[in-house]
């Protein structure tokens, strides 16, 4: 889980899940596409999940996300803001980075 220690400005959870609400609909065409052994529709919509989840955080923050599609440099953005994000979610998304 990303966690923030020492934030210095509000949430706002109707940004947060406006964006989680995307992520979770990528998730769901992601998993769709597995099963039917479209792996790489289920890399581009997972790609797609964790651009959104990360936006969510940020934009739940009271701050514009950047305007990329690099997770790296949304994860850099987050980092910026305070939040600490855990090693294996960097790892995770830059293994989804090609995608």
């Amino acid at each position: 889980m990303v966690g923030a220690s020492t934030l210095t400005y509000n949430f706002i959870p109707v940004k947060y899940n406006r964006w989680m609400r995307l992520a979770k609909r990528d998730i769901d065409f992601a998993q769709h596409a597995l099963k039917l052994k479209a792996y790489n529709i289920a890399a581009f919509h997972t790609h797609q999940a964790a651009e959104k989840a990360l936006k969510a955080l940020i934009e739940g923050s009271c701050e514009s996300p950047m305007k990329t599609y690099v997770l790296v440099e949304l994860l850099e953005q987050l980092n910026i803001l305070g939040y600490e994000v855990p090693t294996n979610i960097k790892r995770c998304c830059m293994e989804l980075e090609p995608h």
